[in-house]
C-alpha cells in the first residue's frame, strides 16, 4: 500500500521543469484520490498519447496541459485507458502542436484551441 498523498486530490505543476517519460505508467492505486492534474507550461515535449498513456489507470477528471509542447493526435485506444476515459470531463492541451482530433467522448470538454489542426 502506498501511504504518502492516498488523500491528494490536486496536483500543479504547471510552469516547472517536469518530464513525462515516453514509457512511464501512474501504478493503479497510487494517488487514488487525484482528479486533477495541471501540467500546463511546463516544456515536457512528447506526444499526446504518451501524456495520456501515462495516465490511464488513474480517475482524473480534468488534465490542463496547455502550451506543453505536445505533438500527435488526440486519442484514447486500448482498455487500459478505461478508468481515465470513464473519469475524464476535461481535457486542455491548447497551444500545443497537435495534428488531429480522432476520438470523441459525450461527457469530455475538450480544449484543442491554438493548435495547427
Amino acid at each position: 500500500e502506498y501511504g504518502c498523498c492516498t488523500k491528494l486530490r490536486e496536483l500543479h505543476l504547471g510552469d516547472t521543469q517536469v518530464r513525462i517519460s515516453p514509457v512511464a505508467r501512474v501504478q493503479r492505486g497510487l494517488l487514488p484520490a487525484l482528479r486533477s492534474f495541471n501540467v500546463s507550461g511546463s516544456k515536457l515535449n512528447v506526444s499526446v498519447n504518451n501524456l495520456l498513456e501515462s495516465l490511464a489507470t488513474t480517475r482524473m477528471t480534468s488534465i490542463f496541459a496547455a502550451g506543453c509542447g505536445l505533438t500527435g493526435n488526440v486519442h484514447f485506444e486500448g482498455p487500459s485507458s478505461k478508468p481515465l476515459l470513464s473519469a475524464l470531463q476535461l481535457l486542455d492541451v491548447s497551444a500545443n502542436r497537435l495534428d488531429a482530433v480522432l476520438t470523441s467522448l459525450a461527457n469530455l470538454r475538450l480544449d484543442v484551441s491554438r493548435n495547427e489542426i
